[in-house]
């Protein structure tokens, strides 16, 4: 039996998930080193019946969130959703999932989150439909782009995977203060600042962007 004070206190945070809940919890059953906690969102029926044996079920306290987190090394957000994105992105926190985003982040604590269901141009969004509108594509990637410069990480599992089972140490406190090239995205705001396209991921309106530049 491995030792569990040896593991990292990870919380992780469900809300109800279009796709993938099982995918994703086989490979996070893999990831030992981790000490799990869950919350639970009032819409994760499903999600939980899949994760609870995952390990004890974690109660917020909006009351006392300053201190409701201390246990804990890091945050998982294995489906992060457009609602919460929206919400997070733009600086509120009516929902529990939004409040301990927003809290973990002042208390500069590693937040990682999937992005299989807010990416709009994720498989599983095109197999459901909503990639079509690139505006809104646009916008999603502009929300992705805020919390990522608030600094989370926010990506596919193969890139966040390494930074949950290694989170201590030198390269963590690096990953933290600047986001890796791979989860930041470029805004058109950003080109006009200066930062050059090679140093993330473009949106669809700084592609529009760049490519209307060249015309002119």
């Amino acid at each position: 039996m491995k030792d569990i004070a040896k593991k990292t206190p990870t919380l992780i945070v469900l809300n109800n998930a279009n796709g993938y809940v099982i995918e994703i919890a086989n490979q996070l059953k893999t990831w030992e080193t981790l000490d799990w906690s869950i919350y639970r969102s009032k819409d994760a029926d499903i999600e939980y019946s899949v994760f609870k044996g995952f390990g004890p079920t974690f109660n917020w306290n909006k009351k006392d969130s300053a201190f409701s987190l201390n246990h804990f090394k890091q945050v998982l957000y294995p489906f992060l959703d457009s609602a919460t994105l929206a919400e997070i992105a733009n600086g509120l926190s009516m929902t529990p999932q939004a409040q301990i985003f927003q809290t973990a982040l002042m208390k500069s604590m590693p937040v990682y989150a999937l992005d299989y269901q807010c990416n709009l141009s994720s498989e599983l969004n095109e197999l459901l439909g909503l990639s079509g509108n690139e505006k809104m594509r646009a916008l999603v990637n502009e929300q992705i782009s805020t919390i990522t410069n608030l600094g989370a990480t926010v990506g596919p599992l193969s890139s966040i995977r390494e930074m949950l089972l290694h989170p201590t140490g030198e390269r963590m406190t690096k990953e933290r203060s600047t986001p890796s090239h791979k989860s930041k995205y470029i805004t058109v705001s950003d080109l006009k600042k200066g930062t050059s396209p090679s140093e993330g991921i473009l949106t669809a309106l700084a592609i529009e962007y760049i490519n209307e530049n060249k015309k002119a």
